[in-house]
């Protein structure tokens, strides 16, 4: 009898995992926030890259400055 609660127990919760990796979602404002924070991340990529090539051209500016200094 045990054997079959065991087989049972696995069975459910093999489905549970399947269901919950599968990308079910049930919550409306845990999506809202995950949607936020991806347009978040995406817009600090993008400042991230702006700002480094503003550093590259700055670097970019020094160096012609230096040459010409010289």
């Amino acid at each position: 009898m045990k054997y079959i609660f065991i087989i049972a127990y696995l069975f459910s919760s093999a489905a549970f995992a399947g269901h919950c990796s599968a990308g079910a979602s049930h919550d409306e404002d845990h999506d809202k926030k995950n949607s936020e924070m991806t347009d978040m991340k995406s817009n600090m990529k993008q400042k991230m890259k702006s700002m480094k090539e503003s550093e590259q051209d700055d670097s970019a500016k020094t160096k012609k400055q230096s040459d010409k200094d010289v």
